[in-house]
């Protein structure tokens, strides 16, 4: 766990990320190969120094991509390998988080960002108004409006044992409990919205809504 004082504040953000991980970019600041994760172990001197180093740019990058979101001063105060002894921000305070995943060469590692919420939430106070929460759910309504799901044209399901799904082989006949002549079912999220009949649209399978279900909120 990095520790970055930010000014004055008490709270200070944390750059959370695997030691191993972090071995592994030294080898490769060193010229070294790739390599697999190391075994999980505190930084030597000369590691500790290149990890910090490596830590002074990226508070750079952060805070020039936070821009004016982030208007105090961020610094490296140290590095902690026991959350226990952190000490980075009371129990009580707001913290925002953000998890990335980091790939360098081969390696893929996840890493996490924590900055206490009283650097970020004033800027954010100005420059987005404040809504009533009527107007919330309408932008939220509007948003999903503009999701993409994924939309199954589906016959009905059939429950069958473990034993039989095991024993499946070329061949095999399931009965399946949809008649003929009823049609399909429109499907999102295994929640049937509608009904259909197969058609064509040129020279691609289409199909024909022929009913809809009635949705609750």
């Amino acid at each position: 766990m990095v520790l970055c004082p930010i000014g004055s504040l008490t709270a200070k953000a944390v750059i959370q990320f695997p030691t191993a991980a972090a071995l592994s970019w030294v080898s490769h600041m060193l010229g070294g190969s790739e390599v697999p994760l190391l075994p999980e172990r505190t930084f030597t001197q000369i590691e500790l120094a290149l990890v910090r180093r490596l830590m002074e740019d990226a508070l750079e990058d952060l805070r020039y991509s936070l821009g004016t979101l982030l208007v105090l001063p961020i610094s490296f105060g140290g590095i902690q390998y026991n959350s226990q002894f952190a000490q980075a921000a009371a129990t009580s305070d707001l913290v925002i988080v953000a998890t990335f995943s980091m790939r360098v060469g081969e390696t893929t590692s996840t890493a996490t960002l924590a900055l206490p919420a009283e650097t970020l939430l004033p800027q954010l106070g100005e420059s987005i108004p404040v809504i009533t929460a009527e107007e919330q759910q309408e932008k939220l309504h509007a948003q999903l409006a503009w999701v993409p799901v994924d939309l199954s044209l589906q016959l009905s399901p059939i429950r069958v044992l473990p034993s039989v799904i095991l024993g499946l082989a070329v061949g095999d006949l399931l009965p399946v409990p949809h008649s003929r002549h009823r049609p399909l079912d429109l499907v999102v999220d295994g929640r049937t919205l509608a009904r259909a009949a197969v058609g064509s649209n040129g020279s691609r399978l289409a199909c024909i809504v022929t009913d809809t279900e009635e949705l609750s909120p």
